[in-house]
């Protein structure tokens, strides 16, 4: 079996220039029914002194109650990370049910960032292109 098609993939958190000051917050992953979670964070052009904060949440409860997971977080992206992929590989089987990634701009200047996250070791495989997550695949 390919190995990808045992993983879900969810565009996080896509594309967007976050504007000094502010925060953007991914779509709230729900990772019931899988293992492994890896949290994939590219940058674009960041300034010099780029996100003050990423970090990664979780809750129990969908829509509420999330906290920082220690460790899962980045102390920031800076210039120097521009076109760069940064990951956080999580075992879910220690975790909460929902994650979310938070990003909080601290500069003045907007940045770039966009998200991508993998699920896998699912318990059951997803049989179709959109149980993966994808609009389209194609299997070769």
């Amino acid at each position: 079996m390919i190995e990808g098609l045992n993983a879900k993939y969810i565009q996080a958190l896509a594309p967007i220039s976050v504007a000094g000051g502010a925060t953007a917050t991914t779509v709230e992953i729900d990772t019931i029914g899988f293992d492994y979670a890896e949290f994939l964070v590219m940058a674009g052009l960041i300034p010099a002194t780029g996100f003050a904060t990423l970090k990664i949440q979780e809750s129990d409860v969908t829509g509420s109650g999330q906290a920082d997971i220690t460790g899962a977080g980045w102390t920031a992206l800076v210039d120097a990370d521009d076109g760069k992929i940064v990951a956080c590989f999580l075992d879910l089987r220690r975790r909460k049910r929902f994650l979310t990634l938070v990003a909080i701009n601290g500069i003045t200047n907007a940045s770039l960032i966009a998200c991508l996250v993998r699920l896998s070791r699912a318990e059951q495989i997803p049989a179709t292109a959109t149980a993966r997550g994808f609009g389209q695949q194609l299997t070769v």
